[in-house]
């Protein structure tokens, strides 16, 4: 049983196929036989603007994004389009490309290309805070002569000069915190002995989500990490996770600020609300994030959207790929027992015996 199996039929049929599934079922919320068990979920998506301070920062940065984006249309990489419209599974795909036939030139545009995205999505989805430390990183590894040539360019380049001197110079927060900070003290003001998660995809994030809800009256934040992903990184061993969870069960804490090591494989007590600070691309990972909240009572997700920005685009790609999952598995539903036992005869032509049972 698994409450997200993909939206891929082929990736479904290849899980059937390795444990010998001869059949499949799908059940909604809205089935006859699940409905008296499970409770009412309500979703919020809060919009918000961005401020003009963001975007200054971001118009440096598409001019530098541009300049790497024509670089890699000159050598026939990518089609002729604005660099808004290149996604980043586009350029790792020409990094693929480019590695397999040795292009130098266009592996450190590539590079820069996706340093520069990266920064991007870090203003527009999470604020000045992961952004600065973002550009801090390359400015340390610069001095420590550890900087790429990627690296090199960009911290030549004037734009991206006048981006990091902008980020430096700004002193806001991404409005994401303040619609935070409301959604977080409305939901204790209506119900104060409320458990909430907050789950942010980047730990810069959520180490300053955990700083801002703390000043709060009633606020009882605490962070839960996992692994390090980089040298200068903390991380949790499982025993101070444990603690940790045991601690916001007993009301200790009662926000849990989570990146997605909370996802699956921990016992996460059950919560009156989950909040998104941002939507996930995968839908597998939006399930499970879901699946943390209301489990023996009414349930409710927010999740926070930064116009304009890829938060929109992961959002409705998401609900895409949720709807496709659930029509493919009706799919399968009714011919899975005869492609099982086609798949069966194509391994083992010779093999297909009579068993046991089939004497009796």
């Amino acid at each position: 049983m698994t409450a997200s199996p993909g939206y891929i039929s082929q990736h479904i049929l290849a899980v059937c196929k390795n444990l010998g599934i001869q059949r499949v079922d799908i059940r909604t919320i809205d089935d006859e036989d699940v409905r008296p068990y499970v409770y009412g979920s309500t979703i919020e998506w809060e919009l918000i603007d961005l401020p003009p301070e963001f975007i200054k920062i971001k118009q440096a940065l598409m001019e530098v994004l541009e300049t790497h984006v024509k670089g890699l249309q000159k050598y026939g990489f990518l089609k002729r389009r604005k660099a808004a419209a290149v996604t980043k599974s586009e350029l790792l795909r020409v990094q693929k490309e480019a590695q397999a036939r040795y292009l130098f030139n266009v592996l450190i545009n590539q590079a820069a290309a996706i340093k520069v995205e990266h920064a991007l999505e870090l203003l527009l989805t999470q604020g000045i805070t992961p952004l600065n430390k973002y550009f801090s990183r390359l400015q340390a590894k610069a001095k420590n002569k550890e900087r790429s040539g990627a690296d090199r360019i960009l911290l030549r380049n004037p734009k991206f000069a006048d981006a990091m001197l902008y980020a430096m110079d700004c002193r806001l927060e991404h409005p994401k915190i303040d619609k935070l900070i409301r959604v977080v003290r409305r939901q204790f003001e209506e119900k104060p002995a409320s458990s909430i998660i907050v789950f942010t995809h980047y730990r810069d994030t959520s180490e300053k989500v955990v700083d801002l809800l703390s000043k709060r009256e009633g606020i009882r934040p605490v962070r839960i990490i996992g692994q390090a992903i980089k040298k200068e990184d903390k991380e949790l061993s499982q025993k101070e996770q444990v603690k940790i969870l045991e601690e916001f069960r007993q009301k200790t804490y009662n926000v849990l600020v989570a990146t997605s090591v909370a996802e699956e494989g921990l016992d996460i007590p059950s919560t009156d609300m989950v909040v998104f600070y941002e939507p996930m691309p995968s839908e597998i990972r939006t399930i499970q994030r879901r699946g943390r909240t209301g489990r023996a009572f009414p349930r409710k997700v927010i999740i926070l959207i930064a116009k304009t920005t890829k938060d929109e685009a992961y959002y409705w790609s998401t609900k895409r790929k949720e709807d496709r999952m659930k029509r493919n598995i009706e799919k399968l539903k009714k011919g899975l027992a005869q492609y099982m036992l086609k798949e069966k005869k194509k391994d083992h032509p010779l093999a297909i015996q009579s068993g046991l049972t089939d004497f009796s």
